[in-house]
């Protein structure tokens, strides 16, 4: 095998192999944070999902709530069980486009709390990115550009990375100034094209052997 076709194998390896077992994740690199489904090898995984998605798309909050734990968490005010998650998902409600944007982004383990985390990239570690400034770019191409707009030069295509989110008085304006983390690059996102680790995330725990909504919550 020659030395080009080993590192490769090497390089591949080290991306498919979660930092858990040993291996060191290169920070920020393209493609990184790509959503991926860590719950369907988990018994039970698969058809918690497949129910969880299936109550989504017909929004069905009945269906949706009998999925949930009797004490599931649905603010940090207080909200909390089935009743008042069928009392806020109503149709029409944000909340059916929130989970549908949480389930689009894929699943993790939570091997520590033994838990099921929706989107994927809400369980991972940011390192010392500070969730509150921190974004992750959504998609394989999301362009950076030089200034706020569409027409400008697009300096870099963006793979699922994070970024840091500048300062700006461009108030409304759908173009965030951002900071790529580690690198020199510096520019605009579109804000359609950015995802806070903060947005909302839903959390499955077992109980009595089956998997349970604990939370679907947003902010910290």
């Amino acid at each position: 095998m020659s030395l080009t076709a080993l590192a490769g194998g090497v390089i591949a390896a080290l991306f498919a192999t979660p930092a858990s077992a040993g291996f060191t994740v290169p920070p920020n690199a393209p493609g990184q944070y790509a959503p991926r489904d860590e719950c369907s090898a988990q018994p039970g995984g698969a058809e918690f999902l497949a129910r969880l998605k299936d109550a989504a798309k017909a929004r069905d909050a009945v269906s949706l709530a009998l999925l949930a734990s009797p004490k599931v968490m649905l603010d940090f005010g207080g909200g909390s069980g089935r009743d008042e998650m069928v009392r806020r998902f109503v149709p029409g409600s944000d909340l059916w486009q929130e989970l549908d944007k949480a389930l689009a982004l894929g699943c993790a383990f939570d091997k520590d709390n033994s838990a099921l985390v929706v989107p994927w990239f809400f369980a991972q570690d940011l390192g010392d990115s500070d969730p509150f400034g921190t974004s992750v770019t959504l998609g394989k191409a999301v362009p950076l550009y030089k200034a706020g707009s569409a027409k400008s030069a697009v300096l870099k295509q963006l793979n699922w990375q994070l970024v840091v989110n500048r300062d700006t008085d461009e108030i409304g304006s759908p173009f965030i100034p951002v900071a790529v983390i580690d690198s020199d690059l510096v520019g605009y996102v579109e804000m359609e094209r950015l995802r806070s680790p903060l947005a909302y995330r839903l959390r499955a725990e077992k109980v009595d052997g089956k998997w349970q909504i604990a939370s679907f919550l947003a902010g910290e």
